[in-house]
């Protein structure tokens, strides 16, 4: 299933909350899908902030996806 970066910011949102649509794990899981995000322009930032990893281990997975 894609994550979209609409998705994204509606998870943030509900995180917020204390009610995400997605968990931390389920969505380091999807590493393509960061990669997606990320050319859907999801800034880094808001990566950074729902993931609570750092701009350097955002840079890795993508990195690891691009092979």
């Amino acid at each position: 299933m894609a994550i979209t970066a609409v998705e994204m910011k509606t998870n943030l949102e509900e995180a917020k909350r204390g009610e995400p649509l997605y968990t931390r794990e389920q969505l380091l899981a999807k590493k393509d899908v960061i990669k997606g995000l990320v050319k859907d322009g999801c800034s880094k930032k808001t990566l950074r902030t729902l993931l609570c990893i750092s701009y350097k281990e955002i840079d890795d997975l993508i990195k690891d996806r691009l092979g």
